[in-house]
């Protein structure tokens, strides 16, 4: 068997790390990939997750497209999410996506992607891994918690929001930082991101007050299954280290008496959960000042984890892989030029990821009628304020969602491929660049 051109490790088996997996394997044949999964096999929590036409078209250049519709129905165009005021009995429809939307089972989608990736992959499981060593001119050294190692060109953090690789890679920066005698404050503002934070939603809590809370659901597998989350608000938590247990199964009598006064409909479908979980949602903060560091990248949750209201966790993760083996793809890759191409992707995908960051919290607060005149928790539930306010937001939604039905990843790869071919121009000539160091501590200070 010929020696592989590159050869990559992808820490993490979700949809982040087997979606870059498919994608870095048909960019070229002669990369090597490894996939560390920490579990005993590839598994994804949670049930359904939402397709915007942005993941469908990549979907498609992979030709996955008749395998979704197989298991997930063919797209409804004129299935879009709706926006109902429900905290009272009438409930009141007040806005609609600009786009449509493709409702998947999370395990229907990592199946479809595991069979896709099985052979061009080789899959090791029960792999956690501790620590990694990023010297010039030699193979990146993984360590596992198993006490192996493994080694690779270039290693790819897809390992979600508590991301191992994430942590030491900023807690080495950190590190380096201090060594150097920076202030306290520079390196405290670079160590921080090694932690995921709090977003100040909890799903399926009963203690909250009901002001602060909404109901999302959609269906999946074909309209067998109803997914639904019902999430709870609180802002003054945002950012805030959460040390409990991240998910806990609870009751369906907790969770229904949060909703007594609500629409009809609203309260029937919170009726029917059996054994709901309790999450807490926790996020990487929307100001990370680089998705990369020499030969070591994050992508999906690990870089960008993020809260669910405007559908679009999955998708910036699924881009993030899209953009990354395009640059990897290009044949004047190779281990001396990885660091260029990872600066490449950081420049492209960073701002776009951390934009749905914050156009994320940005919907919540609109979905929760946040700063509307006259709208209090009483007046809400009681429904006496002024229902000509609510078409106002339906405004500010269609402003929050306008990328969906008109917006393409491929220009965004087109301008990383762009910029990743000018840096190995001037790299050939002798031109010097930034260190992702400096540039980390630079942003740190704005």
């Amino acid at each position: 068997m010929a020696k592989p051109g590159l050869t990559v490790a992808i820490i993490g088996g979700g949809i982040a790390g087997l979606m870059f997996a498919l994608a870095l394997s048909k960019s070229r044949e002669d990369i090597a990939i490894d996939i560390y999964e920490a579990g005993p096999d590839f598994s994804e929590l949670g049930a359904g997750l939402n397709l915007w036409p942005r993941v469908l078209e990549i979907m498609d250049s992979f030709g996955l497209i008749g395998e979704l519709q197989a298991t997930a129905g063919k797209p409804d165009h004129e299935k879009k999410m709706q926006f109902r005021k429900g905290d009272e009995p009438g409930s009141i429809i007040w806005g609609e996506s600009p786009a449509s939307i493709h409702g998947i089972h999370r395990g229907d989608l990592l199946k479809i992607l595991v069979e896709h990736t099985a052979t061009r992959c080789q899959s090791h499981f029960h792999k956690k891994i501790v620590s990694y060593e990023d010297i010039p001119h030699q193979p990146v050294i993984l360590n596992f918690t198993d006490g192996t190692t493994a080694t690779c060109d270039l290693l790819v953090g897809a390992d979600g929001v508590k991301s191992s690789v994430r942590a030491y890679m900023y807690n080495q920066m950190a590190d380096k930082l201090q060594s150097e005698g920076r202030i306290d404050d520079e390196v405290e503002n670079v160590r921080k991101h090694a932690k995921p934070y709090w977003s100040g939603n909890i799903i399926y809590s009963s203690k909250e007050e009901a002001r602060r809370q909404m109901i999302i659901t959609y269906p999946i597998s074909q309209g067998r299954f109803i997914n639904t989350a019902c999430v709870v608000v609180k802002d003054d938590l945002y950012g805030t280290i959460y040390d409990g247990p991240w998910a806990v199964r609870t009751t369906n009598e907790e969770v229904v008496k949060q909703y007594n006064g609500w629409d009809a409909p609203a309260q029937a479908l919170v009726k029917l959960a059996e054994n709901p979980m309790r999450w807490v949602v926790n996020i990487v903060l929307d100001d990370l000042p680089t998705f990369a560091c020499g030969r070591v990248a994050i992508i999906g949750d690990a870089a960008h984890s993020m809260t669910t209201h405007q559908a679009a966790g999955a998708m910036q993760a699924v881009e993030d892989g899209y953009v990354l083996a395009a640059l990897l793809g290009r044949p004047e890759t190779s281990p001396g030029t990885i660091p260029l191409a990872l600066r490449a992707y950081d420049e492209v995908r960073r701002p776009i990821a951390q934009s749905f960051q914050r156009l994320s919290r940005q919907t919540a607060q609109m979905i929760l009628l946040d700063k509307m005149d006259g709208v209090t928790k009483e007046t809400s539930a009681a429904s006496v304020y002024s229902k000509e306010t609510l078409p106002n937001k339906n405004d500010l939604l269609q402003e929050l969602f306008q990328w969906a039905p008109k917006s393409s990843v491929v220009p965004d790869r087109d301008r990383a491929l762009q910029i990743y071919g000018t840096m190995v121009r001037n790299s050939n000539s002798g031109f010097e660049h930034r260190l992702p160091l400096e540039t980390v501590l630079a942003f740190s200070k704005m």
